[in-house]
């Protein structure tokens, strides 16, 4: 049971009754605990007593004083008096952006030895590092012992005849690339709410987002810098459905990435409001376009090639327009009169 005392202040109380099932021990155990906030420290004290039918009654107090200096870094330090020990804490967490690097560091005395631990993980958007360092004090009959460990790992993913490099991908994963438009953009992919990517399009390649929960809905955001003014990347976000140790291969862009804006006229007037069809004429595929108060129409998605636009308002007049192959991404088309169609 917990209790709010005031906005600094709060108590806690437990009991527990333990019965175990493979003999005829039986314990019972009482503790509080009251918890108090100085500004960014915080001090909690836990009182604890334990009777068995077993063993001699136990009693102890274990304290702690923890600091959090920001949102990525935190230290405490802790004394248990039954255990006779104490330990102090380092954990500096993970960032927003790639590559993530997380670290802890603890040093805990007991009353035949000091032992000190060390980690530190670096993930990047193609491998990850991990460093870790144990050393325990020589005890009665043992001598000091240091133990270091040093783990990378990258793996090869291949999908549709495209070459990728991820941290894991042996277990499935999601290739995301770039499409040749945007060969000086940048992409970064991030998980379902999160805000922190987890992996990254450039020029070492497409990302690979391991998938570590197979035959369940991975819903992917891309964010793309670089990009050419006016580029259309899409919908920006994907949902898919990863089966056990396969891979699935999304392109972001494609050929029809550029946007024209356009004052359409006729007469001098302009017509406001109103809602028509754009076709290319190359390959007859229509999209549908608004007006705005000043006849101002935004027309998305174009090919290089040839246009004609009409409004259903004016079913004889026609807005004529082409995309040149090596055009920008946004297109300023000015002005356009209307002209009368001649069938």
């Amino acid at each position: 049971m917990r209790l709010s005392l005031t906005e600094t202040v709060s108590m806690s109380l437990g009991a527990q009754y333990r019965d175990s099932h493979f003999g005829n021990e039986r314990t019972r155990t009482l503790s509080a605990s009251l918890n108090r906030r100085f500004g960014d420290i915080l001090v909690s004290a836990s009182a604890r007593h334990t009777d068995s039918n077993t063993r001699n009654p136990e009693s102890g107090l274990f304290v702690t004083v923890s600091r959090r200096f920001s949102d990525r870094q935190f230290v405490s330090a802790s004394h248990d008096s039954l255990a006779r020990s104490s330990r102090i804490d380092w954990r500096r967490g993970r960032g927003d952006t790639l590559p993530f690097m997380q670290a802890r560091a603890a040093a805990i005395r007991r009353p035949e030895s000091v032992d000190l631990r060390g980690a530190v993980d670096l993930t990047g958007a193609r491998a990850s590092l991990q460093l870790s360092a144990d050393h325990q004090s020589s005890r009665v009959g043992a001598p000091d012992r240091s133990a270091y460990a040093l783990r990378l790992q990258s793996g090869f993913a291949w999908s549709n005849g495209q070459l990728g490099i991820g941290r894991d991908p042996g277990r499935g994963f999601v290739m995301v690339d770039r499409h040749a438009s945007l060969e000086d953009a940048e992409l970064a992919i991030a998980l379902h709410a999160s805000p922190a990517p987890v992996g990254r399009a450039d020029r070492f390649g497409p990302a690979v987002i391991p998938v570590d929960a197979p035959y369940r809905p991975v819903r992917l955001r891309v964010d793309a810098t670089g990009l050419a003014p006016g580029y259309d990347i899409g919908p920006g976000q994907y949902s898919l459905i990863s089966g056990s140790s396969t891979g699935s291969r999304i392109t972001v862009g494609r050929p029809a990435f550029r946007t024209a804006v356009a004052t359409l006229s006729r007469d001098g007037e302009p017509p406001t409001l109103q809602y028509g069809l754009l076709t290319h004429l190359d390959s007859d595929a229509t999209q549908a376009f608004f007006t705005n108060r000043t006849g101002r129409a935004a027309f998305n998605a174009l090919l290089p090639g040839r246009y004609e636009a009409h409004l259903q308002s004016q079913p004889g007049m026609i807005y004529r327009f082409t995309i040149d192959a090596d055009a920008d991404a946004y297109v300023d088309l000015g002005q356009l009169e209307g002209e009368t169609r001649h069938d």
